[in-house]
């Protein structure tokens, strides 16, 4: 094995034959998904995977599958945004003070 060295991620690269991901897994991954949660920076949300039927789980298929067969994960996918949001409770003065672990 070979270590893959990608910016923050390091992983073993695998040899020999490599499990592909199923239609019926993603299509699983999906429907346990939390819905009406806001989009992250795409703009996807579980909603409009689930809108088009199988078109979608193909295409997660396709692309889960290819990440696979290169054996890295893009950059996009390690990155997010979080964002504090006041929920009406307590102070808001307080509350901009404290990190968003508390």
């Amino acid at each position: 094995m070979r270590k893959i060295r990608d910016k923050d991620t390091t992983c073993e690269k695998v040899e020999g034959p490599r499990e592909l991901f199923r239609n019926d897994e993603i299509l699983s991954a999906l429907r346990n998904m939390n819905k009406g949660k806001a989009a992250g920076p795409t703009g996807a949300t579980t909603e409009i995977f689930m809108a088009d039927g199988n078109l979608s789980v193909e295409w997660l298929t396709d692309l889960c599958n290819l990440t696979v067969a290169e054996g890295r994960i893009p950059d996009d996918w390690k990155g997010g945004v979080l964002l504090p949001v006041f929920k009406q409770k307590g102070d808001l003065i307080d509350a901009a003070q404290k990190s968003p672990s508390n």
